[in-house]
């Protein structure tokens, strides 16, 4: 059987990428609470979406490596939850980049909860892009194979 079971390190990393994903997504929740933002302007729905569906593959992803092993498939989810994470942090960068420059580099519209929003926007999208950074790095975490000689 062909199959590899998760490394301590490698399942330690998922889990940490996880719970670092978790608490972007609960941070980029609390950035709306500030009223400088409202939910469903610019590219907030999308950027959920991708922020859910990069959370719900890297669960996936972890039941997969341990119950079939190391299958190209199942690295090709890292692959597909690390661009989708990428591209959630990126956009929600961009949808800041307004509120950077008139609260925070100009004060021209600050004390209206917009810092506080961008704050919690920018350590959102730090913890996802760390969460990638685990995702990846936890998929190079191999468990040394004895080769079989012939």
């Amino acid at each position: 059987m062909n199959q590899r079971k998760f490394s301590k390190l490698e399942f330690a990393m998922e889990v940490l990428a996880l719970l670092l994903n978790v608490a972007g997504l609960v941070l980029f929740g609390v950035s709306y609470t500030t009223g400088y933002y409202t939910f469903g302007e610019m590219n907030s729905p999308m950027i959920l979406s991708f922020f859910l569906v990069g959370i719900g593959m890297e669960t996936f992803s972890m039941v997969a490596m341990a119950k079939w092993g190391d299958k190209m498939w199942t690295r090709f989810l890292t692959f597909t939850v690390t661009a989708l994470l990428v591209a959630g942090a990126m956009l929600l960068i961009g949808d800041r980049v307004e509120g950077i420059g008139n609260c925070i580099v100009t004060d021209y519209d600050s004390g209206h909860g917009g810092e506080e929003a961008i704050y919690y926007s920018l350590a959102a999208s730090g913890a996802m892009l760390l969460g990638m950074i685990f995702n990846v790095v936890g998929s190079f975490c191999k468990v040394p194979q004895a080769k079989l000689e012939k």
